[in-house]
């Protein structure tokens, strides 16, 4: 299995014990989430696994699958989005995440969060799955 970035998490005894373990399971991000000591995350198979140990995770698990699929658009040439909004909206997603990480207010998270989908142009896009993601 594959395990994304872990930033401020899994900070405890066995927390994060066996997360993704199995060939086929992955984890996008473990950020700011599943630090509790009673290993709430451990033997997470899944994003969905993960969120439902620790609701607190969905935040890292989005932002990290929207920052995945920013760079599949812009390696696109049938992307819906122009260079500029995927450069961008970007460079909201990575701020969101190292705010995010740092354990920024949930308003500076959301603040983030509506600054990339300003900057993508979402409000045309309701199809995206990006936009979708970040909607959520």
């Amino acid at each position: 299995g594959s395990v994304g970035n872990v930033m401020n998490g899994c900070n405890g005894d066995g927390t994060c014990q066996y997360v993704a373990t199995g060939g086929y399971q992955s984890v996008s991000a473990i950020v700011n989430c599943c630090n509790d000591p009673d290993g709430n995350c451990a033997g997470a198979a899944s994003n969905d696994g993960l969120i439902a140990a620790d609701p607190t995770c969905k935040a890292g698990v989005n932002l990290a699958d929207t920052l995945a699929l920013i760079e599949e658009e812009s390696e696109s040439d049938t992307s819906p989005f122009t260079e500029k909004q995927l450069c961008y909206g970007k460079t909201a997603v990575e701020n969101t995440v190292a705010s995010l990480s740092k354990g920024h207010s949930t308003a500076a998270v959301r603040y983030g969060v509506n600054k990339a989908i300003d900057d993508l142009g979402c409000d045309d896009k309701s199809d995206s799955e990006i936009c979708e993601i970040l909607q959520l």
